[in-house]
């Protein structure tokens, strides 16, 4: 079920405007991580009540809001789109709020 959805979601995901988020990345100010000066450029993709199949935000350890279900949901949504965000040479991270999602990039200084 989770490998059926996993290429469902990635299919889709796939098919998201890259070059334009990739362009909007560019656009952004750089922000130097602090412990190690890495710059890296971000733009906000959606939250995780738009995007995320369950349209809820939990963790692990406090999940009593959402069905085993709508976590293996969410969960082969999530890695799809870390993968996907992989392959563009991004990552995926949260923003200043948890709920938001963010595609991440890393600035190589030579």
């Amino acid at each position: 079920m989770i490998t059926q959805a996993y290429d469902d979601y990635k299919r889709d995901i796939e098919n998201w405007d890259w070059p334009g988020l990739i362009a909007d990345l560019q656009a952004q100010d750089t922000s130097p991580f602090e412990f190690d000066q890495i710059e890296t450029e971000s733009t906000f993709i959606g939250t995780v009540f738009a995007l995320a199949p369950s349209g809820k935000y939990y963790v692990p350890y406090a999940s009593h809001n959402v069905t085993d279900a709508q976590i293996d949901d969410d969960t082969a949504f999530y890695r799809a789109l870390d993968d996907v965000a992989e392959s563009q040479g991004c990552f995926i991270e949260n923003g200043p709020d948890p709920c938001d999602i963010l595609l991440v990039r890393e600035i190589e200084n030579d």
